[in-house]
């Protein structure tokens, strides 16, 4: 399962990268987060077998590539390419805070409320992250601008 979603993220970074030129690539961050989102909350928690199990991987392997693909891009476009070194930096910090809210929390949960056998409360979690990304990416881009159509 992880190579068909690191073979997706592949597909995403690339077809991503190349879209946000058209449309813009806080545009498409927002997108991505999305369905990033859509893919945990509609898919995984009532997930009730391999196909769907597959979809989610593939979903939300596209979705994490274009994210990632496109996160410098807007950190350039919003903070100016004079402060990019250093919002890189505070980005990558970012990441370790992220993975700190992630794993630990999500075992927590497995151990204490699952009893390591019921994973419906780890999925909420994990679905909710993204859903709280966009929510402040939502914030950011009506921030930038708060035209619908305008290529950010």
């Amino acid at each position: 399962m992880d190579t068909l979603m690191n073979g997706l993220s592949v597909v995403g970074r690339l077809s991503v990268g190349m879209l946000a030129d058209m449309v813009g690539p806080l545009n498409l961050l927002v997108a991505n987060t999305a369905l990033a989102a859509l893919s945990l909350l509609v898919l995984w928690v009532p997930f009730d077998s391999v196909g769907t199990l597959l979809a989610v991987d593939l979903l939300f392997g596209f979705a994490i590539g274009g994210i990632v693909s496109v996160i410098p891009v807007v950190a350039a476009q919003v903070f100016g390419l004079a402060r990019l070194p250093s919002i890189i930096g505070l980005l990558f910090i970012s990441y370790f805070v992220g993975g700190l809210l992630g794993v630990p929390p999500m075992s927590a949960l497995l151990d204490n409320v699952g009893h390591r056998t019921d994973y419906t409360s780890s999925i909420w979690y994990m679905a909710m992250l993204p859903v709280c990304s966009l929510l402040f990416l939502v914030a950011m881009r009506f921030t930038v601008t708060r035209k619908w159509r305008a290529r950010v």
